[in-house]
């Protein structure tokens, strides 16, 4: 006989809303991090731009999971603001 994990399924459920807001928030942070790096508006941004400013998140310090949030941040953010032009 089986024995089934009924605990399992509240671990699979989905994200609520404010863990969405908050993802949000931290993808509209990192655009303005960028932004600011850039000095211009980051739909206008070019792969030299985004290289040189991950080079710039390694240099200032930062952390590998925070570089790699910022950079998910920016991808969804930018490639939304790409696809809407």
């Amino acid at each position: 006989m089986a024995v089934i994990n009924i605990e399992r399924r509240s671990q699979r459920a989905p994200m609520s809303s404010n863990s969405t807001l908050v993802s949000l928030l931290g993808d509209i942070s990192s655009c303005k991090r960028f932004a600011a790096f850039l000095e211009r508006s980051p739909h206008r941004a070019t792969l030299e731009d985004i290289r040189r400013f991950q080079l710039h998140l390694d240099e200032t310090g930062a952390s590998i999971s925070n570089r790699n949030s910022t950079m998910t941040g920016l991808r969804v953010l930018v490639g939304t603001l790409i696809q809407i032009k």
